[in-house]
This record gives structure tokens, sequence and C-alpha cells, in this order.
């Protein structure tokens, strides 16, 4: 499930609690006819489909299952650790690319599986994608579940499109279980994640369940995918995202219109600041002060204007960090570093303050954690937060009936404060 993490770790994630929700979705008329458990990494998920088919008096054996791993030590661990599950099941070695180039086989009806998210090796160059894909090459699946990454909801990347795409009218997304961000943070795996159940040839409405409500909803209209806790919650957020919001520009380094890296540049920048050395570049952005290092050229080209300054990526987002991190008053005069956005249309300092303190508030950080899905502060991430249009707000209250919220402020502070709780 994690993104980077060894063999024994991965088999060790045996978090029941978490995986038991979606082994008690499978159909009962399905649960005995033959399922795919591929690539399950932990041992949990074969035990739990064993156990339930025997609480049920089904026969768990290699007629009615398909175990396969990439590597046989997920195999070996499993007939260790759960031997029931695995002593009638002719367990098999199939890697990965094998598996996307064969798919399951047609007599396969149903899946469950928590799938590694990268390839090994690469990165962030996505695993889980193409295994889903593989599991349904051959015919789409009668029945599936999978957990998988929050970014499948509303990630705009071109092959999170096409996999919400497929979820939505191949597949057959049925339902979305939610998942705390810190749900297998004991084997040191922090990625926000969500069960996903499909049921082959359904296209009604989406049921969200998350940890204190139920409701449906029809995104598929959207085409992307939010979990907050109601339904007006939703409709308030797709309306955030309907609104105007920022142009944030990243900093550009140049010298004579070329593109530079100070990493590469010797006898450009000095810690001290002296006759040669005297063009102010921030190195960092604090929230107090800015911790400046000095250029003997200007190579910022934004340096003549005030600007509002945010950091490219936020901090701490492995730990549930979702809000954009220090929001500031750069003043005309002074360089930004490459790792940071700016917004130049604000007119004077007074509106840039204003606007500030407005991306700081609790309404944003709300907006953001139910929308963001990287820890970057690009356009995809902060097209949910609409502009302030009230530069006299200053409250939290003033804020949300900026935002066209006011009906809804105690759901808005509530649920920000209970998916931060846990930070």
């Amino acid at each position: 499930m994690s993104k980077i993490q060894s063999l024994a770790n991965r088999a060790n994630m045996d978090n029941y609690d978490v995986l038991f929700p979606m082994i008690k979705e499978i159909p009962d008329q399905l649960i005995s006819k033959k399922g795919n458990l591929g690539y399950f990494g932990t041992p949990a998920i074969p035990a739990l489909v064993h156990s339930r088919r025997k609480y049920m008096n089904i026969k768990h054996n290699n007629i009615n299952t398909v175990i396969t791993e990439n590597d046989n030590f997920f195999i070996e661990y499993g007939n260790m650790i759960a031997p029931e599950a695995f002593n009638k099941i002719n367990a098999t070695v199939v890697d990965y690319q094998t598996h996307i180039n064969k798919g399951l086989d047609k007599s396969v009806k149903w899946s469950v599986s928590n799938k590694p998210y990268n390839y090994p090796g690469k990165g962030a160059a996505r695993l889980w994608a193409d295994l889903v894909k593989a599991d349904n090459l051959n015919g789409v699946l009668d029945w599936q579940a999978n957990l998988l990454p929050v970014s499948l909801q509303r990630g705009q990347d071109g092959e999170l499109i096409e996999m919400r795409d497929l979820f939505f009218n191949q597949y057959g997304l049925k339902k979305i279980k939610t998942l705390p961000f810190d749900a297998f943070k004991e084997y040191n795996a922090d990625v926000d994640t969500s069960i996903y159940i499909c049921e082959k040839g359904y296209t009604g409405p989406l049921n969200i369940v998350t940890d204190v409500s139920s409701f449906n909803y029809n995104f598929k209209d959207r085409g992307i995918i939010v979990t907050p806790d109601t339904v007006d919650e939703v409709d308030f957020i797709f309306n955030c995202l309907d609104s105007t919001s920022y142009n944030f520009k990243q900093s550009r380094l140049t010298r004579n219109g070329e593109r530079i890296r100070l990493n590469n540049e010797k006898n450009l920048v000095s810690k001290t600041k002296t006759p040669i050395f005297k063009y102010p570049l921030i190195t960092r952005l604090g929230k107090d002060k800015l911790e400046l290092s000095y250029t003997s050229e200007i190579i910022d080209d934004s340096i003549n204007f005030d600007r509002l300054v945010i950091p490219y990526q936020t901090s701490g987002y492995d730990n549930g960090c979702r809000e954009l991190g220090v929001a500031r008053h750069v003043p005309a005069g002074t360089q930004l570093g490459g790792s940071y956005l700016y917004e130049t249309s604000l007119k004077n300092i007074k509106e840039i303050e204003a606007h500030a303190t407005y991306l700081k508030s609790l309404p944003v950080e709300y907006l953001l954690y139910n929308w963001r899905t990287s820890p970057t502060n690009d356009a995809p991430q902060l097209n949910v937060i609409p502009r302030l249009k009230d530069l006299n707000a200053q409250s939290v209250e003033d804020y949300i009936k900026d935002m066209g919220g006011e009906d809804l402020k105690d759901l808005i502070i509530n649920g920000y404060r209970k998916k931060t709780k846990k930070k």
C-alpha cells in the first residue's frame, strides 16, 4: 500500500480494523465464486476472506481462490502467519509486468486488494493503476474492492483522469469508504487512502461513507469526488471550486532571459551582505521574518513588485498537514528563491496582507483538508480556494460568509476540527 516500503514492512501491514470492512462488503452471492487476492502484500486479506467464508460454511480452496504475488517472500510469509488461508491454495508468483500483459482469467468474478502504489525503484511511477486495469483486462469483474489513494478522486494528471473515467463508466464505482490519513501510521505508511467498491453495471449515485455519516451524490456529472461528512458540504466545496481563485506564479531565476539554477552558479550568492553581494534573496520564508542571502546581480524579475508569497510545497504533509504553510507579504526589492509562488495582481500592501491573513484562516484550511491530494501548492491544489472579496473581513465567520457558506458555519468549523484533531 505504501509509497516506499520494504517487503517485510509491507507484509506486516495487517491492520485488520481497516481491511475487514472491505472484506465484509463482498456480496454473499459472490463470495463462494472464484475471487482474486492478487498483490495483497499482507496476509491479512487472504486470512480475512478465509475467515468470512468459514463463518458462512463456504470452502476456501484452490477452485474459488486465486492468490498471486510478485515476490515469493509474501507467499512464504503468508503460509507461516496464516496457514489456513494458504494451505489449500496454489499461491503463485506472477511478476507485475506479466499480470499487466495477461490480466486475470475470465473465470475470476471478484477481487479485493491493497495494491502497492508505485513501481519498485521508480520514484512516483504509479503501479496500482496498471494493476487495477490488468484485473479488468479480459472483462470487467462482477465486483471489486481496492484500497487506493485519494488522488484517484480528484487528481488532475492524465492517468488519474483516465482511471476515474474507468471507475465511473466501466467498473461501476458504487461506494467509497473514507479512511483517516493515519490509518497505517504504525507501519510508517502515511498515505491518504479510501476503500473503492465497484459493481459491474452500476450507474447510480456514489455512496460516501465517512466515520460519522453516509450520503449519496452524483459525482459522475462533475468527474471528481470530494468526501466531507454531508451533502451540503459537497455543494459548498463545489461552489468554492467554481468561484474565481488565485493565480499564483512560480518564481523564476533568470539571466538574460535564460533560467538559471543557484546550485549551478558559483560566485553568485553570499550568506552575508557586501558591496558586491548586495541584492537580497529569500532563502527561507518564515512566518515572522525573512531569512536572506545576497546575490551579486538581480536574477528575479519580480523584484520590483510587492508580492503575496507562499511556498511551492507545504511541509508536514505526511503528518496530516494540508494548509498552505506561510502566506505573507514580501516587499519590493527582495528576490524570491525558486521554491516560492507569488500573486502579482494585488494592488497594495494592505490588500496583500488582507489576502495573506485570509489564506491562513480556518475556512481555507477546511477546504484544503477536503481537497488537497499532494503537498504542492500548484493550481490543482489551490483552485478550491475562492478569492477573498471582502477586504474588511477579519473573523472566521466573515470569511465563511465571504465564501457563501454562512448557513454551514458549524459544519465547516466542526468538520475542520474533526479532520485535524489527529495531526
